[in-house]
């Protein structure tokens, strides 16, 4: 059995905590990023290929910090089994992540006349 302080345990969950939602909030604004620079070029009449290298690199950009957060979540399992192999195993920390109550906007890029 593993021998940790409750406030190590504490500190550890409260950076994994941060990390997850940082790498949440990162998601959502590269994929507003994405929409707003689709609707941005309808806006401005632009021909489709005008942004197509932008719109890779931004979705290239988000698939890596997609394939960055099954890391985390893999963390996130590991730190568990050590929790419970621990002095800590009934110590409740939270999940990394909660519910989101900010997501949706209504933000446009929409060109008003």
């Amino acid at each position: 059995m593993y021998n940790i302080s409750e406030k190590l345990g504490h500190v550890v969950a409260a950076d994994t905590q941060s990390a997850v939602g940082s790498i949440n909030d990162a998601i959502i604004s590269q994929s507003r990023m994405c929409a707003t620079i689709v609707e941005a070029s309808i806006a401005a009449d632009l021909p489709i290929g005008a942004v197509q290298g932008t719109l890779a690199a931004i979705s290239e950009g988000l698939r890596n910090m997609v394939v960055n957060r099954a890391g985390v979540a893999d963390a996130v399992r590991e730190l568990s089994q050590i929790q419970r192999m621990s002095n800590l195993k009934e110590v409740g920390f939270g999940c990394p992540t909660g519910p989101r109550t900010d997501f949706f906007t209504s933000a446009s890029a929409d060109v008003e006349n």
